[in-house]
Parts: C-alpha cells; structure tokens; sequence
C-alpha cells in the first residue's frame, strides 16, 4: 500500500481518479417503503428513484428526488435537492478539507476536532485544545478550530484552507508534541509548517521571524501545502460566506475614518477609590456618588 504521505516533488504530482459509484451503493439513501422503493409516480409521500449524481474523492452529492412540500402528506416524502447551497453547508465543507488535509498532510495522525466560526480583531483562526465535551457523554472531549469570516473576504479559498492547515499544525502539536508555553509557537511548530509547505512568518511574508508570540505564515510555491490544496479545490468547493459588515467597514474609506474619529473622541472615566470605569465625551464632569469622588479621565488609546 502506497504511503500517501510521502514527500513528493510538484512536477511529480497526479491526481487520483474518482471513487467508483459501485463502492457507494451503501451510502445511497434506503426508502421508507417499498413502495417508495418501486418509485411510483403520483403516489402521496412517494419518491422517486435515488441516483447518485456524482461522486467525488471524500464525498458523495446524491440527488433523492424531486417534488414539493406539498407532496410529502405527512410521511417521508420528495424533497428537491436542485437549490443553491445552504449556509450550513460551510461547516461540512470545512469538515471535508480537514479529513483531506488530515489524509495528506499528517498520514490520518489528528483526531476529529469541532470547526467553529468566530470573529476575532487580530487573528485569521485559533486552536483550542480539549475545548467541548459531549453531553451525552462527558468522556468524549474534543478540540477546537476555529476560522474568522472577517477575513474571508479578503482571502482567496486557498488562503482560508492554509489558515485551516495552520491550525491543524497547532492541534497536531498538542496531540503529538510538545507547545510551546501560552500562545508561543516554538521550533517543533515552526518545523511542522515548513514539512507540509507553509512557511511560518510573524510579518506572513518572507524574512519574517519563525517563532515568536503572534506568527503567521505564507504558502510555499510548489511546496507540498499548495500542490494538495490544488487537488482538493478541482472537485470540490470552499463554500465561504464572508462577514458582510467587515466587508462594507473595510470598502468604504468614509466609514473607516469616521470609526477612527469616533474613537479618538473615546474618554475612559475611572473612579480613584473603587476603579469603576465609564466612557463619556471629553471634558464631561463625572462623580462617583457611592465613593464620593470625582472620576478621573483619560483618553483611551
């Protein structure tokens, strides 16, 4: 059985051909009935004949027949497959490039984790170990990884993917090496980065620094991150919804401004006595009357 996770130059790199149809035959959906099953047409909660409509190398889109709301009558009925994709489906598409990254780039070494969307001011994606516990089963616990759609808008699908593959690299040291103490990515990190092809920077360009508090990365040309990524996307898709406000806030110059404005304008309050703090315009008198002080101001930066 051939390693797939053995090095390999670009020039050398093939992709594989489809699944055959006929492996999947158990992943096609089972009829309620069997009339259902004969695929009777007219028939109240009737469904048609499943067909596979393609199958891809980790996943299946599969057409279950075709019909309305209306038809289903109260029991398992039609549902039409032919719409656009589901904003839910980001999840399963994150999903999807994690068991192929998992595959390609760490020999299937990384357990399963939770893909999660959180927006964040600094960073593109975090990793957080032995972050949820099942409650249905308080021994299974499970990591965290988790994207910022903020930055989707200005990212590329492969520069969204190799924010993934960052913190997988960050999940594969907590499992299989050693972290580096708080936030700090260390020399194990670093030289996980540079064998899958991203190429650790604290300024994400080259010359930056390759370890440190706040490192980035860069897609290596060629490299091994890049010729996987290229695979993955000819058959299937990142299926991102970008953050709409960050996308307006970072279009319009007016608003960006006006934000800087706004917060310039910012004065924190604090009472000398118990360090309650409240925000006002500048120049606004202020006094704590529960401590029987005046507040004092600062700008806030």
């Amino acid at each position: 059985m051939v390693d797939r996770c053995q090095h390999f130059n670009s020039s050398d790199f093939r992709p594989r051909g489809p699944v055959d149809a006929d492996q999947l035959r158990e992943c096609v959906p089972v009829p309620a009935s069997p009339e259902m099953a004969q695929g009777r047409k007219g028939s109240a909660g009737g469904m048609g004949a499943s067909r596979l409509d393609e199958v891809g190398l980790y996943g299946i889109r599969a057409e279950v027949g075709r019909g309305s709301p209306s038809d289903r009558n109260g029991s398992f009925g039609a549902y039409d497959t032919n719409v656009a994709a589901r904003p839910t489906e980001t999840y399963g598409s994150l999903e999807r490039a994690y068991a192929f990254f998992n595959a390609e780039l760490f020999c299937e070494k990384l357990p399963s984790c939770l893909i999660t969307l959180q927006r964040s001011r600094s960073a593109y994606g975090y990793f957080s170990g032995a972050r949820f516990v099942n409650t249905a089963h308080d021994s299974e616990v499970v990591d965290e990884i988790a994207l910022n759609p903020a930055h989707f808008a200005k990212e590329m699908p492969t520069g969204v993917l190799s924010t993934l593959a960052h913190e997988m690299v960050h999940l594969w040291q907590f499992h299989l090496g050693k972290p580096g103490r708080g936030r700090y990515h260390n020399r194990e990190w670093a030289r996980k980065m540079h064998e899958i092809g991203l190429v650790p920077s604290d300024t994400g360009k080259p010359g930056g620094k390759p370890i440190g508090e706040r490192v980035g990365h860069y897609i290596r040309a060629g490299g091994h991150f890049e010729c996987v990524c290229a695979w993955y996307l000819e058959s299937n898709s990142a299926l991102l919804y970008q953050d709409l406000t960050h996308c307006a806030r970072d279009d319009d110059e007016g608003a960006v401004r006006e934000r800087l404005r706004k917060a310039a304008s910012k004065t924190r309050y604090l009472c000398p006595a118990c360090g309650l703090r409240a925000w006002a315009k500048p120049g606004v008198r202020m006094r704590h009357t529960d401590c029987d002080e005046d507040m004092e101001w600062r700008v806030t930066e």
